[in-house]
């Protein structure tokens, strides 16, 4: 028994590491040429193939109706051939590509030790041991344990089995069975993909399905890692940001179960960082990739979409108008015909399809419907109340407390410094996207959820996942 589950571990790791790659890699080529390179394109492969993928087998449903091994090796020998056109057109070197796959040690990783003071060596040992030992534990809790949630199986697992014996996704069918789910609003991407590994290790396990969501949640802790180092060049903040992801409350709890926040909330950073890298440098691929991550996020969950996707837009935008730059913007978008191009093509390919679908069915975003949440205004101050245990009990918000205080402190007395290294985006997204909850929850019958601590934890989480991973960034001031 142990050497068959052993095995089927193996299998399912290697399908979920090496099927993301070759796709990515093929369509970042496509679209962005070398413009990522070494570890960075290898952990942007693992954040986009999933959509790549799942879009393009969803969306193919309407002409074709399978899900299989050969729908896979079909959609990779169309990006290889695209590939190729592509460089025959721009008459372009193969070789310029192979340097980008190549992983470079970073010397200055021990320069940046060396540099550090005696008490932040201790709290580097301190963090990274704490880190440590979380990856080792959610790894050993996620290949040794089903899921118990009472969302997981109808949301990600029901359907993955139902599609994994159908070979297909119901899009245009009785409403009770499209999208093989009771709660409708759930998009079904992720299923599809993980029906795509399951076709791969032609076995259906209960425990390995749940390999992705946390490997995914490794690698973005690399990738934290990675632009926190390049930002600070300081090891003790760039373990930091990690070190308060994981102390989080529930973070634990996504990160093997996995509910739909925990993603959302890791695609949000995704979608502010690259952003943030546009703003930085006026590099119009890093706004064309965050339109890519944002069309994603709108797809992950419903709520994630009027709060997140719509939230990071707004921000963006007041920043751009504070800042001056927002009429440069507007005026550069509509003389970039390639630019336009990929972004028509990214809406229409990755947001489009399942709005119509949705639509189709009259499948709205507020999940909580029967709460009339949208319709019931109305002011309900006893949610301060609850603010108390839930900042102040243990177990919950009292260190990350004690991280927005001082960030909101640095901000507001250097803000002039942090408009100018564009770094106040990286707090305004998060404060956007922390207040829409709280006056969603002050203002309508959603208090309901808050006052029975359900709901405000999980989301409240969320919010916090953004702040913690910039947060080096937020106190450093460095760009």
């Amino acid at each position: 028994m142990f050497e068959i589950s052993f095995l089927l571990f193996l299998k399912h790791l290697f399908f979920n590491l090496v099927l993301p790659i070759l796709p990515w890699i093929l369509f970042i080529y496509i679209f962005f040429w070398t413009k990522f390179k070494w570890l960075i394109l290898y952990l942007l492969s693992f954040f986009v193939w999933t959509w790549v993928v799942a879009f393009s087998l969803f969306n193919s449903q309407i002409v074709h109706f399978w899900i299989w091994i050969i729908e896979y090796f079909w959609l990779l020998l169309f990006l290889i051939l695209l590939f190729i056109l592509k460089i025959y057109i721009r008459k372009r070197k193969l070789l310029s590509y192979v340097d980008t796959l190549k992983i470079k040690f970073n010397s200055d990783l021990l320069k940046s030790y060396k540099k550090l003071s005696l008490i932040q060596k201790v709290w580097f040992y301190i963090m990274s041991l704490f880190v440590s030992v979380f990856i080792v534990i959610t790894f050993i809790f996620s290949i040794n344990f089903p899921s118990y949630a009472d969302d997981t199986f109808p949301n990600w697992h029901r359907p993955v089995m139902n599609i994994y014996q159908d070979g297909w996704v119901k899009i245009f069918w009785n409403e009770d069975e499209i999208l093989w789910r009771w709660r409708l609003w759930y998009p079904i991407f992720i299923p599809i993909y993980k029906t795509v590994v399951v076709n791969f290790v032609w076995w259906f396990n209960d425990i390995y399905i749940n390999l992705w969501q946390y490997l995914l949640f490794l690698f973005f802790l690399i990738f934290i890692f990675n632009f926190s180092f390049r930002k600070s060049k300081n090891l003790f903040f760039t373990v930091l940001p990690i070190f308060l992801v994981i102390w989080l409350p529930l973070v634990f709890f996504h990160c093997t179960e996995w509910y739909m926040d925990l993603p959302s909330a890791i695609y949000s950073v995704l979608t502010i960082y690259f952003l943030y890298e546009y703003l930085l440098s006026d590099d119009y691929d890093m706004l064309s990739l965050w339109l890519l991550f944002w069309f994603i996020l709108s797809n992950i969950k419903n709520d994630w979409l009027i709060v997140y996707f719509s939230w990071i837009v707004i921000s963006f935008i007041l920043f751009t108008f504070i800042t001056k730059h927002f009429k440069q913007l507007f005026k550069w978008l509509f003389k970039n015909k390639n630019f336009l191009y990929t972004s028509v093509f990214f809406a229409l390919y990755f947001l489009l399809p399942f709005i119509i679908i949705k639509s189709y069915y009259w499948i709205w975003y507020n999940q909580a419907s029967w709460e009339v949440s949208w319709v019931a205004m109305s002011f309900h101050p006893e949610v301060f109340s609850i603010l108390y245990p839930i900042f102040f009990n243990e177990n919950n918000y009292n260190l990350v407390l004690i991280l927005f205080i001082l960030v909101t402190y640095l901000v507001s007395k250097n803000l002039k410094s942090y408009l100018k290294t564009k770094i106040f985006f990286l707090y305004l997204s998060f404060i956007s996207m922390f207040s829409i909850f709280f006056i969603v929850f002050l203002f309508t019958s959603n208090y309901t959820f808050m006052m029975d601590q359900t709901t405000v934890n999980r989301v409240f989480t969320m919010c916090f996942v953004v702040l913690c991973s910039f947060s080096s960034l937020l106190i450093t001031n460095e760009n």
